[in-house]
């Protein structure tokens, strides 16, 4: 046997005790009992042992053992793996024991135990063991190909078994890149040697692509600053300071320049006039406050002179009218009235108030014409201060109108100041960032260097003959899993159609007469999925083996039942699932049917170990039961793990 099979399984208690479960390795190895007894854990053990970075052991299982390990032979060669359980709070733990030897010696309890290596080297030894070379994935860096990139091969547990979607165990997630990465080297296209070309070629053409990528980032960052000097001097030739030819210049010629605009001293321009330009205004303001005071009283003297003229015009024309008698004074004595001709009660009398009024009104015009020149005269000064008044406003308006247009074009000088000045502080920042800024160039002999290598890996490198030998593995597959399907019991589209398998992606699919495919998810029936999972993964078990590839050759395969007998539809096949053999029962012939192909095939291929974990139980098939190593029943009282093994937590707590 060159095969590594796995030889049994052990459980260490927290109280010194150990379980061990054994496994046939010719043949088929069954174990039976009903749910929740622990089989499925034997999966989830021997996952654990082999470094996942989870423990999916069950609670019950974990809460009460120490450790968990397995024992792996290949005829000649044993290989112990044992590795701590993790305590609650945990994900898993790292600390696990390798022993590799001819003869190993299963410490007796978890005292015994001497668990020195993490996970990671821990690993290295089993793949160093097992002939797993120690090389890098193409392409990734911090992945290699490892032990963990065999499971797809040697696990088809409960949630692949009659998986609508995936074709293989560990396909979810992130997981399933490493898995088709690798099958290249697990299926022998590509070599330990070859992968590390494929490695170094990989690190090469980056390589290559950041210097071209630093190369662009050097073009693009001259781009961008020359795009910043020419800003900068746009600036300058709307300032006037630079003529616009400039912008023809080299780049070199243009930092020059701006290291010369840089260093001329921008001389400040005198402060703007304001208290002169204030003092006017004050000034202006008060000559304004004494002109509206004189036109008042102008107005005033217009109004004065206009009512004196019309004051002495009536009295004028009543003195004409009393002048009158004077006419008659000396020869009228009449004592009728010489103007009305009425009678006259006192002629002399009248008279003389007539005389009277005469002389008073004759004094009052008098008067009036008197004061008239005077107002006259007084408006006249009025008006001669006025005309003064303005003359004075229009020379302080002329003095503000110089200061005005001087603080204009000293604003101006002011603003071209601070905008050259503003210039020159971005002058300044652009060649200080020029200084700091140290632009990556292109190093040409590193360049150069990955080219040359680039084309001598490439030389040794045949991809086209590497991508035929992994398509001829996978219709090799293809063909071994079609004639595996045949014996097994399926319904349409699986009846008369061939199995294609393509590790591109891991697709599994049925492939019709037509040329047509029908991918996983569409071809529908548990019974079909369990047939072609089956079908897969003993097809691919048979090419590695072909191929004499570093694969375990054990498969697990979790109840095969499934489909006929579903638990989650009916509780009575939670228990243990008695059967006939012989039975025509259409079901019973369809169970029987896998295992029938079981012993064909490791009768036919003594490197192939089969390990089943079912409900059934055919009870008149004594090839069957001399398969059975372990039943867990109600009958039996038996279980994987103890019920009076004590949990963590008892221990912990010293009950």
């Amino acid at each position: 046997m060159n095969t590594w099979k796995i030889k049994s399984s052990h459980y260490y208690s927290h109280d010194s005790r150990r379980r061990d479960l054994e496994f046939n390795l010719e043949g088929v190895t069954i174990i039976t009992g009903e749910s929740s007894t622990g089989k499925s854990a034997v999966i989830d053990t021997v996952n654990y042992c082999l470094g996942s970075s989870d423990c999916d052991i069950g609670n019950f299982i974990e809460a009460r053992s120490s450790h968990v390990a397995i024992l792996l032979t290949n005829g000649t060669q044993e290989l112990f793996i044992c590795r701590k359980m993790p305590v609650p709070g945990q994900k898993a733990s790292g600390k696990m024991q390798v022993l590799s030897g001819s003869n190993i010696v299963i410490p007796k309890c978890s005292d015994d135990l001497r668990l020195t290596m993490n996970l990671e080297t821990s690993l290295l030894n089993i793949q160093g063991v097992l002939g797993i070379g120690e090389v890098k994935k193409t392409g990734d860096s911090g992945s290699k190909v490892s032990i963990r990139n065999t499971t797809p091969y040697i696990f088809l547990n409960d949630e692949t078994i009659i998986s609508k979607r995936l074709s293989l165990y560990g396909l979810a997630g992130q997981k399933a890149k490493t898995v088709i990465d690798s099958y290249p080297y697990f299926i022998g296209a590509i070599t330990e040697e070859t992968l590390s070309l494929e490695r170094e070629l990989f690190g090469l053409n980056k390589g290559v692509e950041q210097e071209e990528k630093r190369q662009e980032k050097v073009k693009s960052s001259y781009e961008q600053v020359e795009k910043d000097a020419d800003n900068i001097l746009y600036e300058a030739i709307n300032l006037g300071i630079i003529e616009k030819d400039t912008l023809e210049f080299t780049f070199q010629e243009k930092i020059d320049l701006l290291t010369t605009i840089n260093s001329h001293t921008n001389k400040k321009p005198p402060s703007k006039t304001n208290s002169i330009y204030n003092e006017l205004n004050k000034e202006k303001r008060q000559k304004l406050k004494e002109l509206d005071n004189l036109e008042k009283e102008l107005d005033s003297g217009k109004a004065l002179s206009s009512t004196a003229k019309s004051f002495s015009t009536t009295l004028s024309s009543q003195k004409d009218s009393v002048e009158a008698v004077s006419f008659f004074e000396d020869k009228y004595e009449s004592s009728n009235c010489p103007l009305c001709e009425n009678s006259l009660t006192s002629p002399n009398d009248i008279l003389l108030n007539v005389n009277a009024t005469f002389e008073s009104l004759k004094a009052e015009v008098e008067t009036a014409e008197t004061r008239i020149p005077k107002i006259e005269t007084y408006i006249d000064g009025l008006l001669e201060k006025i005309e003064i008044q303005k003359q004075e406003i229009g020379r302080i308006e002329d003095k503000l109108k110089v200061i005005v247009k001087e603080n204009t074009e000293l604003s101006r000088a002011e603003d071209r100041y601070s905008f050259i000045e503003r210039l020159k502080g971005k002058i300044t920042f652009f060649l200080e960032q020029q200084g700091r800024i140290k632009l990556p160039a292109l190093q040409s002999s590193k360049y150069r260097e990955y080219v040359e290598r680039i084309k001598d890996i490439e030389s040794m490198l045949d991809p086209e003959l590497i991508e035929e030998q992994i398509k001829a593995a996978d219709s090799e597959v293809s063909q071994f899993a079609t004639e595996y399907l045949r014996l097994l019991p399926t319904s349409v589209p699986c009846v008369g159609n061939k199995v294609h398998f393509s590790s591109k992606k891991m697709t599994l699919s049925i492939l019709q007469s037509n040329g047509s495919l029908i991918p996983l998810n569409k071809i529908k029936s548990d019974q079909n999925y369990l047939a072609l999972h089956v079908s897969l993964i003993l097809a691919l078990q048979k090419e590695l083996q072909n191929r004499q590839r570093p694969v375990p050759g054990f498969v697990f395969i979790d109840q095969v039942s499934r489909p006929y007998y579903p638990s989650d539809k009916n509780d009575e096949y939670k228990k243990e699932i008695k059967l006939k053999s012989d039975s025509e029962d259409k079901e019973v012939i369809s169970v029987k049917s896998y295992f029938d192909l079981f012993y064909k095939e490791t009768e036919f291929n003594k490197n192939l170990q089969l390990i089943v974990l079912e409900h059934a139980y055919f009870e008149n098939d004594e090839r069957y039961k001399k398969s059975v190593k372990y039943r867990w029943t109600e009958d039996t009282l038996d279980k994987l793990i103890p019920e009076d093994w004590p949990t963590y937590e008892s221990i912990k707590n010293g009950k």
